[in-house]
């Protein structure tokens, strides 16, 4: 196996990717700007990518104690690590809130870049619907939770580290 950290990730060539048939993706702070601000915005996430195809994610976030997990074909869950409750989580239905109400969630890095602002204003999505929950991780989850309906992002500036876990969940 492979191990690849987001502070690692430039001595890990293409090469190394390849010869590999699993590669383990860890970041010890997803959403770092959150961590930093000391709010409950970032996680820890690691996922692993076999053959190229992602297949187990966990997303664990240290400040309220809730941990996310899926394993590919296995289903997803959210486990309370202070209750001690696990329970199976879901995507909501198609159909479960109506346009007009659509929450969307993106990047923390400020405010809309050009084509973003631009498909939201094709789509008629009301910029101030955007929220910030914080990671990568925290922003699917809020997807599966039906707290938002659209997650929109510039991936050119994430890595499989950030990726990966939610990609699976």
């Amino acid at each position: 196996d492979l191990f690849v950290g987001e502070e690692s990730a430039r001595a890990v060539s293409q090469d190394d990717l390849t010869r590999h048939s699993r590669v383990w993706y860890l970041d010890p702070i997803d959403g770092t700007k959150h961590f930093i601000e000391g709010n409950a915005g970032w996680t820890i996430q690691m996922g692993l990518v076999e053959n190229g195809i992602p297949v187990f994610g966990i997303v664990y976030q240290p400040v309220t104690g809730l941990l996310w997990f899926a394993e590919k074909g296995a289903g997803a869950y959210e486990f309370d690590v202070t209750s001690g409750s696990l329970r199976s989580i879901h995507r909501p239905s198609e159909n479960s809130r109506q346009i007009p109400n659509l929450i969307t969630v993106g990047s923390s890095s400020g405010g809309l870049d050009g084509e973003i602002a631009d498909v939201f204003e094709k789509l008629r999505i009301d910029p101030d619907s955007r929220f910030d929950p914080g990671s990568v991780g925290l922003k699917v989850i809020a997807l599966i939770k039906d707290q938002a309906d659209l997650y929109f992002a510039d991936f050119r500036k994430s890595g499989r580290w950030d990726t990966t876990a939610p990609h699976v969940i």
